[in-house]
């Protein structure tokens, strides 16, 4: 765990609603989400930027929830300072250091793929790789075909035949009464 590890960033309002909603999601996909969420009270707060306003992390996971029994966070959810009467917009958000929270994987979750993602990104890669071989051997196959008609009338031109729409073959006459005795 990256118990050192210390973030502090400043946000929108809105973007903290963002930030508090993939912080919750990605919470709840943790084996211990519970546990998780209390350590997530301690080490985790927001300050407004103007006011000086403080929110926990509890109040910040509350975001998530569609009604909310406190109004600080409804004033939020609107796009409002949670203290009535502020105008501000931003607030600067901590992430403190607690022995049970990797930071760094909460906030920037390296999507690990399911199974069926998993599969699924495996066929379109088998597609895909299907398809670059197919064009491949369809030039291939074009410049091998290109190749043979241009050797054909070359030979045709050499030999003196006749190449159909484009030489018209000789016409000869023969003269019979020379040839009789």
């Amino acid at each position: 765990m990256a118990e050192n590890w210390t973030q502090v960033s400043q946000m929108t309002i809105k973007e903290l609603a963002e930030f508090s909603r993939s912080l919750a999601a990605t919470i709840s996909k943790q084996p211990e989400p519970d546990r998780m969420r209390a350590a997530i009270d301690t080490a985790l707060s927001a300050q407004c930027v103007q006011c000086g306003i403080k929110l926990s992390g509890s109040e910040l996971l509350k975001f998530e929830e569609d009604a909310s029994d406190d109004p600080r966070v409804e004033r939020l959810r609107i796009g409002y300072c949670a203290r009535n009467g502020c105008e501000s917009l931003f607030y600067r958000v901590t992430c403190a250091p607690h022995p049970q929270i990797n930071w760094p994987g909460l906030l920037n979750p390296a999507h690990e793929l399911t199974a069926d993602e998993k599969t699924a990104a495996e066929a379109l890669h088998k597609k895909r790789a299907i398809a670059k071989l197919r064009n491949k051997t369809f030039l291939r196959v074009g410049i091998a075909v290109a190749a043979l008609l241009i050797v054909f009338v070359i030979r045709q031109i050499y030999l003196g035949g006749s190449i159909p729409f484009i030489r018209e073959p000789e016409d000869f006459n023969v003269d019979r009464e020379i040839a009789q005795p």
